[in-house]
Formats: C-alpha cells, sequence, structure tokens
C-alpha cells in the first residue's frame, strides 16, 4: 500500500483508499446480495461477502470518476451492478435443481467456498462435482469443503497436472466419504443431476467451461421434453381455442398494430397457430413474411407473391416457394414472431436448439421480438446461453409478459 501511495505522489495522481465501511448490507440470498451505499439501496447478483467489498471498489472508482466530472447516474450505478457477471465464481447456474459453479482451485479459494456453503445452505449438504490438479493442495481444498459434501462425483480436468479421477476417489473413500468416478464430464454432470440435491461443481477451471456446456446440454435437453411433452397434451380443441385466444393478444399489441412488415410462421406439430392472426394482419394492411429453413443453420424470410406457391421444407413445416415469393432483409421488419419449445417468465425462450431463430434475430436488432406459447409450456427458468436472445413480449392464450 505504501509502494502505491509513492507511486501516486510521483506521478501526481490522487490516491482513493477504498472504504468497506461505505457499504451496509441488507439482505442476501441466491439472487445475489443487497446492499446500501450513499442512500441508494443497491443489489449485484453475485454471491459472497466478499463480492460488497468488490461493489464497494468499484463504487469508489465511481464516486473518483464523479468528482472529475464524469456523468454517472444513480440509474446507470444500479443497473451496472445489477448486470454484473462473474463465471464460475459460486455461479449459480440453475435452480431445479440448485447447480453452483466455482473455479476455486487453492486452499484460499476453498476456505470462501466452505464460509459461502455456511452462509447460503446451514447444514444442509450438498453433491459435489470435483476434479482438482495434482500439484495444487487439494488435500487441504477438500478438508475446507468436506464437513458440507453429501458425496463426492470425481473426474478428471482436462489438463497434463490433472489428478486422475480414480485416484481422487480413493482418497475421498479412505476420508469417509461415499465417491464415485466418472469417465467424463457430461456423465459425472447427468449423475449430479439425477440426485436431485443441491450440486456445487468446484475444483479446478480447467474443467468450469466443459461442466457449464454439458450442464446447459443436459438441462435443455430435460426442458424440451417437459415442455413438448406437455404442448402435446392438449388436445386438438384446445389447441384451436388457445391459438385463437392468443391471436387476439397478438392484435392489441402497440408494437403489432403500429408494424408494416411482421415476420411470422407456420405452425408446425403442435404449435401455436396463427391462423386467426394471420387473417386480421392482412384484412389490416400488415405485409406478412415467413422463414425458409437454409443449410448450416441458417434462415431467411420471404413474403408471399400475389398467388400464394408454397413447399414444405426439411421439417415438414409449410415454407413460401422462393421462386416466387419475395425475399426480405432482416431489417425490414418491425416485429418478428418467434415460435418456442418453452419459455419463463424472465423472458427466456428455448427452441429446438438448432438456433436458426438466435441468428436471424440477431441480424435484425431493431425489430420487437415477441415469443409465442401456450401456457402450458412455461418453465420456473429456461437454461439460457450467450447466444440465446432475450424477447421484448411472450404471449400465451392467458396474458402478455413485456420486458
Amino acid at each position: 500500500m505504501s509502494i502505491i501511495r509513492q507511486l501516486c505522489g510521483v506521478w501526481d495522481a490522487t490516491f482513493h483508499l477504498v472504504d468497506f465501511g461505505d457499504v451496509t448490507p441488507v439482505a442476501h440470498d441466491l439472487s445475489g446480495e443487497t446492499f446500501e451505499w450513499n442512500g441508494l439501496t443497491l443489489n449485484v447478483p453475485l454471491l459472497g461477502d466478499y463480492q460488497l467489498h468488490n461493489a464497494a471498489t468499484a463504487l469508489t472508482a465511481v464516486s473518483a470518476l464523479r468528482d472529475r466530472g464524469w456523468e454517472i447516474s444513480d440509474d446507470a450505478v444500479k443497473t451496472g451492478l445489477a448486470k454484473t457477471r462473474w463465471p464460475a465464481r459460486f455461479e449459480v447456474l440453475g435452480r431445479e435443481p440448485l447447480f453452483l459453479l466455482d473455479g476455486g482451485h487453492n486452499p484460499q479459494c476453498a476456505e470462501v467456498v466452505a464460509e459461502n456453503l455456511t452462509k447460503y445452505f446451514g447444514d444442509e449438504k450438498l453433491v459435489f462435482l470435483t476434479g482438482v490438479l495434482s500439484d495444487k493442495d487439494y488435500k487441504a481444498m477438500i478438508g475446507s469443503v468436506l464437513p458440507h459434501a453429501e458425496q463426492f462425483l470425481c473426474v478428471t480436468p482436462d489438463s497434463p497436472r490433472a489428478l486422475d479421477a480414480l485416484d481422487l476417489r480413493d482418497y475421498l473413500r479412505g476420508l469417509g466419504s461415499p465417491a464415485d468416478a466418472y469417465e467424463d464430464i457430461p456423465s459425472a454432470v447427468h449423475a449430479a443431476l439425477q440426485t436431485g440435491k443441491p450440486v456445487l461443481a468446484f475444483g479446478s477451471l480447467y474443467m468450469a467451461g466443459d461442466i457449464r456446456s454439458a450442464y446447459y446440454k443436459e438441462k435443455k435437453t430435460a426442458q424440451r421434453k417437459f415442455c413438448m411433452n406437455a404442448r402435446r397434451m392438449l388436445t386438438p380443441e384446445q389447441r384451436a381455442e388457445y391459438s385463437a385466444e392468443l391471436s387476439r393478444h397478438l392484435t392489441n399489441l402497440p408494437e403489432v398494430r403500429d408494424a408494416t412488415h411482421i415476420f411470422s410462421y407456420m405452425a408446425m406439430q403442435d404449435e401455436v397457430d396463427l391462423s386467426v392472426f394471420h387473417e386480421w394482419a392482412e384484412q389490416n394492411g400488415k405485409v406478412l413474411s415467413y422463414p425458409i429453413s437454409m443449410e448450416n443453420g441458417h434462415m431467411e424470410a420471404y413474403t408471399l407473391g400475389e398467388e400464394p406457391v408454397w413447399n414444405y421444407g426439411k421439417y415438414g413445416i409449410q415454407e413460401p416457394n422462393p421462386d416466387f415469393s419475395i425475399l426480405r432483409a432482416p431489417e425490414d421488419f418491425d416485429v418478428i414472431l418467434v415460435p418456442c419449445v418453452g419459455f419463463d417468465e424472465d423472458g427466456g425462450r428455448i427452441g429446438h436448439g438448432a438456433g436458426y431463430y438466435d441468428r436471424y434475430i440477431d441480424r435484425a436488432p431493431d425489430a420487437c421480438r415477441v415469443c409465442i406459447a401456450f401456457e402450458a409450456q412455461r418453465l420456473e427458468q429456461v437454461v439460457e446461453e450467450d447466444t440465446d436472445m432475450p424477447m421484448d413480449y411472450v404471449v400465451t392464450e392467458k396474458r402478455v409478459l413485456q420486458f
């Protein structure tokens, strides 16, 4: 600290010392830390007491910039903190069941993990998905978290320095803890989720990316299966009734009423049928376009010609014949209606997994994005990835959710 002060003097720079007492904890849960600072109540979606120290450091920088004339509003501070993300730092990947990911890989990190486990879980024990490097002090790491573990699922991180999963399993069993070894990370993630209990993946940053990918794939597969079964359970009469009601909700959206060009879709299998909406749109002078699925997850939109000519695409979906239709640019659209497999109440959407709509929406940043779904397709929390595009609305037969 003294060296930094001296250098500030040499460089004629102002030295700012963070006062952690400026931040007062208010509440905490698995959604983050709530605290007060300068009369503001703020929230950061990160877990652990040390994240308040990190927030205090960032807020000290905000104060210093304001003193130098920067205009940083309180709303900007609130939004910035609320959108903070720190992957693999006691990160909540999902909640059904709870699945945490922490890249801690030394005894100091393990001690902090243990503190967080006590803070958020008390005496409740978790399933640990664990892999470590052989040249780390993994025995001290295990010692810190062992009181919080119900069982260990052991994997081998992708590193030449990794401790083999079988050796880690044997060490843990020698401590009297239930432990099993898995051939690869996807198998261990599957086994962890099958327990239905809270899971903490912990031990090495080398495996954090693989765990995240395996978790998303596993959970999305389960969510798709649940939602498609729920949709399939609707009778044809219910689907027709709900589709018509949803279409009426859709016609009341101001963005839809003001739109000129609307990207819609033709329903497949048990999806919401937008025929009633299409009839309204044509009667009200809207220009409707429909998707054609191309190769490599690519999609384009076409407006039917004066004499509509349809084809059936590779998924059995009715598509405009491109030889008799007009190709539209993504920026032409005011509204894009997006079918889905499932949705949540925060604007999360899960599709069939090919990524057609996410890639297309990314090319139309100014269009209003409206997710179309039956209420039966609702999930508590959609497992989202960085490539998943957020929605502006979700419309079902029962309600309209705006984000």
